[in-house]
């Protein structure tokens, strides 16, 4: 049995372009009206392997065709992923398979080897370099705008690794530009609108504090502080404080390559980039202090025993206490 008539691998970390390509096939295969269709669509982490051999071997009276959508059958267990490599070979004319995973699969599994080889392999990388670039401008011409070079580089850098966000941010600056008459997303949009953009101070404080300059935080923290929430201000780094104990957890069990850290760790590539340094410097035992001043600032201002503008500076001096890499040599 020719497999890849039949069977398709749907993957790859261009999640955005694998969901359109899953859809496309649905559409073609419900299009025909003039015989009756069978569709079902199975998540492996909740259906047994029991439940889909009696589905995909038993053949329905008067159903000339049938699709199957397997979803997520990288988490199912050893003995599931085995049964459906010894399933799939025994299927009828009639049955279709479709295997998606909306998220990139481990390529070390043997069964990604068995279904790269045995069924039509579909894979949607992320695009990179000058196929990213054309890739934000091909989306920004679907809204109706161009994108300029330099804005082109920052959506390339702050949301490549994630093709959804990277259309619904576009789709965003796209529909403010056209709501000013301007057709073209240049960096006055990137400024004003950009969630990216806003980042980047909060970055900037953290490396004063990693790097000793409490005078430098204290700064960064007036400047902040006068158009943000002192709670939001927090939320911001108690986010940050969390992706560092992600990349840490990861480097503690010597994995130690950007990429792979950003796809196991669930963290931006830039955002891994912006953090490791710190992150090489951190033990566990200062990341349960950050958590505890966290807490601390908390507690203290929801019971009104400080102010949410003092608890936000008083969170920053102990953070730079904490994560000073040169107290920490020292």
């Amino acid at each position: 049995m020719d497999l890849t008539r039949q069977c398709y691998f749907i993957h790859g970390g261009d999640t955005l372009s694998s969901y359109r390509a899953l859809k496309a096939i649905e559409t073609r295969f419900l299009k025909n009206q003039d015989s009756l269709s069978d569709f079902i669509v199975y998540d492996l982490e909740d259906v047994s392997l029991d439940t889909l051999k009696q589905s995909l071997l038993t053949t329905p009276f008067l159903v000339t065709h049938r699709m199957f959508v397997l979803k997520n059958v990288f988490s199912a267990s050893k003995a599931t992923q085995e049964g459906i490599v010894a399933l799939l070979p025994t299927i009828s004319d009639s049955t279709f398979v479709v295997i998606y995973e909306s998220k990139s699969p481990d390529k070390r599994l043997s069964l990604y080897s068995w279904l790269t080889k045995h069924v039509k392999n579909d894979e949607h990388a992320v695009p990179q370099g000058a196929e990213l670039i054309r890739r934000i401008q091909q989306i920004a011409q679907n809204y109706g705008v161009t994108v300029a070079p330099s804005a082109s580089q920052f959506l390339g850098l702050h949301y490549g690794h994630n093709t959804w966000q990277l259309d619904l941010e576009i789709r965003k600056l796209a529909c403010a530009g056209l709501s000013r008459g301007k057709q073209a997303i240049t960096d006055v949009e990137i400024k004003e609108l950009s969630l990216a953009q806003h980042e980047e101070p909060a970055f900037a404080l953290m490396d004063a504090l990693r790097d000793g300059n409490l005078p430098q935080a204290i700064r960064l923290y007036r400047s902040l502080i006068t158009h943000a929430d002192p709670m939001l201000l927090a939320g911001t780094l108690a986010s940050q404080i969390r992706t560092w104990a992600k990349i840490v957890a990861c480097l503690q069990t010597g994995d130690t390559r950007m990429e792979s850290i950003a796809q196991r760790s669930g963290v931006k590539p830039f955002v891994v980039k912006l953090s490791l340094p710190l992150a090489r410097t951190l033990s566990i035992v200062s990341l349960k202090r950050c958590y505890r001043s966290l807490i601390r600032f908390d507690r203290e201002v929801k019971d009104g025993s400080t102010p949410g503008s003092l608890g936000i500076l008083l969170l920053i001096v102990r953070l730079h206490d904490t994560l000073n890499k040169k107290a920490q040599l020292s």
